[in-house]
């Protein structure tokens, strides 16, 4: 797969895993940091997956930019003053995935919230899909997104699990006894 990032990522294995427990080829990165539009038109059009990290006051990129089928991960905004997103990518984005129902406060979703383009019922939480409820219907040639504002708990599991991969490391770190 194809990504476009907008901030650094980093600790990809060289062949991931997937669910299958098959190898496959590592993703090719591309990290877009430029305020030249063709280049960040062109990372876009080729994208299978656009990860947006800042804190932009106005959409990123074009909604038309992106190629059917593509899943954006829009996780830096998350104040209703700022937008990473075009308003019509949210309107069309299927599924709909939040990471808490809090999300529509952010400006990526309140904004086409309050103008009509969407509504709450278009929209699943990742608690929700994580339990098995199956998400509004969607089209192969519809874009996918994952809207985060952060919250503590995901956080705290994150770290949870950093830490104690850590443990079975050597040299990883330095141990605090509190």
């Amino acid at each position: 797969a194809k990504v476009l990032a907008e901030a650094l990522q980093s600790g990809l294995a060289n062949q991931p895993i997937d669910a299958a427990g098959t190898t496959r080829p590592a993703p090719q990165i591309s990290v877009i940091t430029s305020d030249n539009v063709d280049a960040v038109r062109a990372a876009c059009e080729d994208a299978d997956i656009v990860c947006t990290t800042t804190g932009a006051a106005e959409p990123l990129f074009e909604d038309a930019w992106l190629k059917a089928g593509a899943h954006v991960n829009a996780v830096g905004s998350f104040r209703r003053e700022t937008t990473e997103l075009p308003p019509a990518l949210v309107a069309r984005a299927s599924p709909l995935v939040l990471d808490t129902a809090d999300a529509w406060e952010a400006g990526d979703l309140a904004g086409p919230l309050d103008h009509g383009m969407v509504s709450k019922d278009m929209a699943i939480t990742l608690g929700d899909l994580c339990q098995g409820v199956q998400p509004p219907s969607s089209s192969g040639a519809s874009i996918s997104l994952f809207k985060s504002v952060g919250t503590a708990v995901q956080d705290i599991v994150s770290a949870s699990q950093v830490y104690r991969d850590c443990l079975n490391l050597e040299n990883v770190g330095t141990r605090v006894n509190i």
